[in-house]
């Protein structure tokens, strides 16, 4: 990833530790104050406010993931401050399928 101060490019890495498959996944994250979301690739998103919730992709499988597969999601941050904060309180979780794949 890259920081150039106000701006910086993030990418985020879920990956399926159970021994059966994933039909869906959700990451959440909180924005800090000044701070926006744009140009993300590998999932669908929504912001409230500053609460940020990425839904796994619709297209190409959507979100399963095997047992041991990864998905990643990257996307770009801009902030008002000179240097741009960490994003805060990230969560991912994932709905098991019906059968293990």
């Amino acid at each position: 990833d890259s920081d150039w101060g106000a701006g910086k490019q993030v990418s985020i890495t879920i990956r399926n530790s159970t021994n059966s498959g994933v039909t869906q996944w959700l990451i959440e994250f909180d924005l800090a104050q000044g701070q926006t979301l744009s140009s993300l690739w590998g999932g669908n998103y929504t912001v409230q406010q500053r609460h940020v919730k990425v839904t796994n992709p619709t297209w190409n499988g959507g979100g399963h993931l095997a047992s041991g597969e990864s998905a990643v999601v990257g996307f770009i941050l801009s902030s008002t401050q000179a240097a741009n904060p960490p994003i805060t309180n990230l969560i991912a979780t994932g709905n098991p399928s019906s059968s293990a794949s």
